[in-house]
């Protein structure tokens, strides 16, 4: 199959809505009083204002999505599927931080001169929204599936993916300033795996009748068969995350007046690696190492055994976007059920359910703090799934 469609998005209302010289006023708490003095806000053309706008032919994005699958019934009435499913997206919208502040000789970059090291000075920070980024998947998935037969069904399903993007964070956060690019050049800067990119994903769903027991006493035999055991099993690698200085200050960013600057690459060993565990995490990103190194009487710089935060102004730190992975899945969800006849005809019911979500209780750990500037960098201080959940429920059907 080979489909093809729009996407229609909401994204332009803040840029519409944000022409220059737009001002916003919140006052937490209103009376007569403080009412009565609030200036007439009229724009006022010697103060500087930022600008959202959107691209003079910015469209609406589009995508093809192509899948391919073969099947084959195998003895047992067990039916086997090996597809493939890609897709390319085009033109999605990225956020452009532009006019920010650049190195000027002579004069020593701090966050207090920002603005008068823009390359307009007529404006502050202009954000511009464009069809400017692109988005590739394609993946391996392979099934089996058996229906119920002697009291056992199941389906086991496995995929093999991978899913990149150009310069987007997500659609909600691109009329938001919430793209991560360090300088200008957006789409060079985050080309990346995309924030979802899961490699592997293995699943297994199954539902099992236990037989009939047969005991000298009647009623235990009724009681203790025809119980069925039902689940999923879900394990999923975990997804990329990336590493940032923690600020755009002098010595531990390039002080352009916008954030999501990352480090420096001091040793590529650290590439690619999972930070999966809150006992190694922190050695695993080298955070027991960091240091503050001098520049000069009054700003330092973090080193660290992989990274440090010495970037120049208006430049990048070298470390790749989205270059490490946090925990993946691992879980186990099961339920114990049973309907049990009741006089007065088949339609007559007690039924009995018992659910264990995440049955091991196993903790599905969080992203590490990833700013080298702040105390928690390295450390897992969180889990993204719940503990162990027990459900019991009784249904009478009459």
């Amino acid at each position: 199959g080979i489909a093809f469609g729009s996407l229609t998005i909401a994204t332009w209302n803040r840029q519409a809505g944000n022409p220059p010289l737009t001002y916003s006023l919140s006052v937490d708490r209103p009376t007569v009083l403080v009412i009565r003095d609030i200036p007439a806000l009229v724009p006022d053309p010697s103060r500087k204002s930022g600008r959202g706008s959107l691209d003079a032919e910015a469209a609406l994005p589009y995508t093809h999505l192509y899948n391919f699958s073969l099947e084959r019934e195998l003895p047992g009435a067990l039916l086997l599927r090996v597809g493939y499913q890609g897709s390319r997206t085009y033109k999605m919208f990225s956020g452009f931080s532009l006019n920010r502040a650049r190195a000027v000789p002579g004069v020593v970059a701090t966050s207090g001169n920002v603005n008068a090291r823009r390359p307009d000075q007529q404006l502050l920070r202009v954000y511009n929204i464009a069809n400017a980024s692109n988005g590739y998947h394609d993946g391996l998935q392979i099934s089996a599936s058996k229906p119920r037969t002697q009291g056992l069904s199941f389906e086991i399903r496995y995929s093999f993916s991978k899913t990149m993007d150009s310069g987007i964070s997500n659609f909600a956060d691109t009329g938001n300033g919430g793209d991560t690019s360090q300088t200008e050049e957006l789409v060079s800067d985050v080309r990346s795996v995309s924030n979802f990119d899961t490699p592997h994903s293995f699943t297994v769903s199954y539902s099992y009748e236990l037989p009939r027991i047969e005991t000298a006493i009647g009623w235990l035999a009724g009681l203790l068969g025809r119980w069925t055991v039902s689940g999923t099993t879900t394990f999923r690698s975990g997804t990329p995350f990336a590493v940032f200085t923690g600020s755009d200050g002098p010595g531990s960013g390039n002080v352009d007046g916008e954030g999501g600057d990352r480090p420096n690459l001091l040793d590529a060993r650290v590439l690619g690696r999972s930070i999966d565990d809150p006992d190694t995490s922190v050695a695993l990103l080298g955070a027991d190492s960091c240091q503050e190194v001098p520049l000069t009487s009054t700003v330092s710089y973090q080193r660290c055994r992989y990274f440090d935060t010495n970037l120049p102004v208006g430049g990048r730190g070298s470390l790749g976007y989205r270059v490490f992975r946090k925990d993946g899945t691992n879980n186990w969800n099961l339920a114990l059920s049973r309907s049990f006849p009741l006089p007065g005809g088949s339609e007559r019911q007690l039924q009995f359910r018992t659910e264990f979500y995440n049955f091991f209780n196993h903790a599905q750990f969080a992203a590490p703090g990833n700013s080298v500037s702040s105390p928690t960098f390295g450390q897992i201080t969180n889990t993204v799934n719940k503990g162990r959940v027990t459900q019991v429920s009784v249904r009478l059907l009459f």
